[in-house]
């Protein structure tokens, strides 16, 4: 019998955050569980940040975002040259091309959505509750999400979470070194300027102690600027995203999610994954899904400074509440955040 192939439809694949990390991941697992798998992008720049399996293709429409209605038809186009068996919208925009693009096709259409359902504005809100409605499935990242939706389309609803394949040989953070460690896009939702405000107390209390910043985005230089404003250059290093990241949680004692937002946190495995005790804002929508409070890490009220500073004081001060942390961390990810249980779930929907 034929492969069956699958077709994941994203805007692009060149920039380093965490869905096109995660689409990467999930595309080469299934390549490796027997599925012909594809990208089709709308960029035409087809080169890939993260690694991808050398027989997965990629494709352009070569459109943007903005051209709905060239976008719809040369998708179809597509669709009819290629019979996928699935598309994946990786995000529920592209969900509002493919739907369309796929209406009365063999190809059934699975929506991915990485936020939430009440994330952002209204118009946000009618396009997740329609793709839903005129999708074949779609995924959500938390059971928290999954409940959000009107009970009548639940059924088609399926929640499985992000999984991290950077740390294969299952290695852990020995806990010793005095670095904090945080990563993710450079935007106000990430809270980064809240971070660097709460270090600013932090650094007074533990001079000795180093926080890196990995990522990059608009609020690059704003972030600069207050790092030079309260003198934290010397504990303090901004970084640039790399493909070693593993290399950095590895060598991290400490790690903190700061964001004012966050639908899923993929870092959050990423730093189970390598032992890490955890501090994060108990905003909406999941660290309160992967962090539980006092076992593995601290959740803190979401945007206080004031607040924040103090649980990095905490576990700063208290070593064996570190190790106590990141012993739990790693088997909860073991237990439940592996990329095994995650792909048993996108075999269901795919088989």
């Amino acid at each position: 019998m034929d492969k069956k192939l699958i077709c994941f439809f994203i805007d692009s694949l060149y920039r380093s955050a965490g869905t096109e990390r995660i689409a990467t991941d999930v595309a080469n697992s299934l390549e490796r569980r027997g599925y012909s798998i594809c990208f089709l992008l709308l960029d035409s720049n087809t080169e890939s940040f993260f690694s991808l399996n050398s027989k997965i293709q990629i494709y352009s429409l070569q459109c943007s975002y903005s051209q709905k209605v060239e976008s719809i038809l040369k998708l179809r186009k597509w669709v009819k040259s290629h019979k996928p068996n699935f598309i994946i919208n990786v995000g529920i925009p592209m969900a509002m091309i493919s739907i369309f693009a796929c209406a009365f096709l063999s190809c059934k259409v699975v929506n991915w959505e990485h936020f939430y359902l009440k994330a952002g504005s209204k118009l946000g809100y009618i396009m997740r509750i329609l793709a839903a409605l005129l999708g074949y499935r779609q995924i959500v990242l938390t059971v928290s999400d999954k409940m959000s939706y009107p009970f009548f389309i639940r059924n088609k609803i399926e929640c499985i979470p992000n999984f991290t394949t950077i740390n294969q040989e299952n290695n852990r953070s020995y806990l010793t070194s005095k670095i904090v460690l945080s990563i993710g896009r450079l935007n106000h939702a990430k809270g980064f300027d809240i971070l660097i405000e709460a270090w600013k107390y932090v650094s007074q209390a533990h001079p000795d102690w180093k926080l890196r910043i990995i990522g990059n985005g608009k609020d690059r230089c704003t972030l600069n600027e207050m790092i030079c404003k309260y003198r934290l250059s010397d504990s303090v290093n901004l970084l640039y995203p790399t493909n070693n990241v593993l290399d950095f949680y590895l060598s991290s004692s400490v790690y903190i999610l700061p964001s004012r937002s966050e639908p899923f946190g993929l870092v959050l495995i990423e730093a189970k994954s390598c032992g890490l005790p955890i501090i994060a804002f108990d905003c909406p929508l999941g660290p309160k899904n992967i962090v539980r409070n006092y076992v593995d890490g601290l959740l803190v009220k979401p945007k206080s400074v004031k607040d924040l500073a103090n649980a990095i004081n905490y576990l700063l001060e208290n070593k064996s509440k570190r190790e106590d942390f990141g012993k739990a961390a790693f088997a909860d990810y073991k237990e439940h955040w592996s990329e095994d249980i995650a792909m048993l779930k996108w075999s269901d929907i795919l088989d």
